[in-house]
């Protein structure tokens, strides 16, 4: 029979463990969010081995050209898929449907082709070989959040 002081002993070494899983488990979340999205792939991929990092480039509601800090951001995408040849790139553009100019379903199809087309001579203008890129675009078919459709998604994939 354990004494009161074995039982308060083991409630001191359980609470410990706990605490310090849930401060990797904190650690290794914010990690993530900090670093690159890499992120193993999910789908229709038959090779296992297929890993994915993913990039998102929010435009402004009407735009499509590319400022300095989206710039900085697609440089290191740049630099990531010209130092590992293995990898191509699967651009899919993105638009919310807006008032206005782009209140219909083809103005959005038409201008989130115009933002995947962007950003893929965009690479291809910094070295990229546009044979390892892949353009499509969902027009407003995939938003993320609400009024947050203006995007461009990057996947980088071997």
């Amino acid at each position: 029979m354990k004494n009161k002081t074995q039982n308060y002993n083991y409630k001191i070494t359980t609470l410990g463990y706990i605490l310090f899983v849930s401060f990797c488990l904190l650690c290794g979340l914010i990690a993530y969010r900090i670093l690159w999205h890499s992120v193993p792939v999910m789908g229709n991929f038959k090779n296992a081995n297929v890993s994915q990092q993913t990039f998102y480039i929010y435009f402004e509601r009407e735009g499509s050209s590319i400022s300095d800090r989206q710039a900085e951001v697609l440089q290191k995408a740049v630099f990531d898929v010209k130092n590992n040849p293995e990898k191509f790139l699967y651009i899919e553009g993105n638009c919310s449907l807006q008032d206005g100019a782009y209140a219909s379903e083809t103005a959005a199809h038409t201008l989130a082709l115009q933002r995947a087309n962007t950003i893929a001579d965009y690479f291809i203008k910094n070295g990229v070989s546009s044979g390892r890129i892949k353009v499509t675009e969902n027009g407003n078919t995939r938003p993320t959040r609400e009024l947050d459709n203006d995007r461009v998604d990057i996947y980088m994939r071997s």
